[in-house]
């Protein structure tokens, strides 16, 4: 019995490997067993339709906002917006169940893998890209008013947006290398978050007595702080008191080299990723007796060659 039921199984398991392989192209690549259709890998094809329905998807959410193009063209716009919806529920549908494939014992480790996976940067984007879709459904049958349906459409936009980071290379170089200079990224912040405050309390009291409209406490006079930081320098609310303009001056140069710190930073980051990628590229590990042969994908022999028993 059991020998007839493991063909099941084992197509299963099959077809769920060449699934994952199928939407990760990058694990393909990298355990050497991508697949082929006429010379072509497949997983490519798939990640040019995804990467092209987030943009169609993208640019209709954009122009739903136009009032006149909403009007005209607002049956085309919804059909656009089921469409992609529906091809991101079966993408998330099938990550999640091609999951286990991730893992080097995807039998025992299935469903663990699985829960996993739910709570991974990319999955909480796609859900996210999925979710204001069902809650708009449920305000249009509640008869909401529009402010909301707004803001849904605008969040929309933002995570289908957030879902090309996956399928481009330089994207995940940022996130890693934004994560290894978290710590230098966060002692800026808060030198930052200090300097305007500081700059906020020293110009209030320079000019509260001359404009007490426009400098009427510390956290009014934080726009101005932030305006001349970022050195962007609205004009809309400006020092008029001979302390305060030299006040403003000095914070204005500061603000140049202070806003360019992080910039700095992820920019050594970056340059610290490629480099680790070249010198990986450079120097390749040879599998151990076991592994999976990055060419075959077949496991490597568990012993040399060389040190196998000859007949004699």
């Amino acid at each position: 019995m059991s020998a007839a039921e493991s063909p099941e199984p084992a197509r299963e398991t099959r077809f769920r490997r060449r699934l994952y392989l199928l939407l990760e192209p990058s694990a393909s690549a990298s355990q050497g067993r991508a697949l082929r259709l006429g010379g072509v890998n497949p997983a490519i094809l798939v990640e040019a339709l995804l990467v092209s329905v987030i943009i169609i998807n993208s640019v209709a959410l954009v122009l739903w906002t136009v009032p006149e193009l909403a009007l005209s063209y607002g049956v085309w716009f919804h059909l656009i917006e089921y469409c992609a919806v529906s091809i991101f529920l079966i993408e998330y549908s099938l990550r999640f169940w091609a999951a286990p494939e991730s893992v080097p014992n995807p039998e025992t480790d299935g469903w663990r893998r699985r829960w996993r996976y739910l709570v991974t940067a990319h999955a909480l984007v796609d859900a996210a890209a999925l979710l204001p879709s069902g809650v708009g459904v449920i305000l249009l049958l509640l008869g909401s008013d529009g402010p909301s349906l707004s803001f849904l459409l605008t969040v929309r936009l933002l995570t289908r947006t957030a879902k090309l980071a996956r399928y481009f290379p330089a994207a995940r170089r940022l996130v890693i290398a934004v994560r290894q200079k978290g710590g230098q990224l966060l002692t800026t912040v808060v030198a930052l978050l200090v300097a305007l405050v500081i700059a906020a309390t020293l110009m209030y009291f320079a000019e509260t007595e001359a404009q007490p409209e426009v400098f009427s406490s510390i956290p009014a006079s934080m726009w101005w702080s932030v305006v001349t930081l970022t050195t962007v320098g609205y004009g809309d609310t400006v020092p008029i008191t001979p302390i305060g303009r030299v006040l403003a001056a000095v914070i204005a140069v500061l603000g140049i080299g202070l806003f360019a710190m992080p910039a700095g930073i992820i920019s050594a980051g970056l340059l610290e990723v490629s480099a680790a990628e070249v010198a990986d590229s450079e120097d390749p590990v040879t599998p151990a007796y076991g592994d999976p042969c990055p060419h075959c994908g077949q496991p490597m022999p568990s012993e040399p060659d060389s040190e196998r028993p000859t007949a004699s």
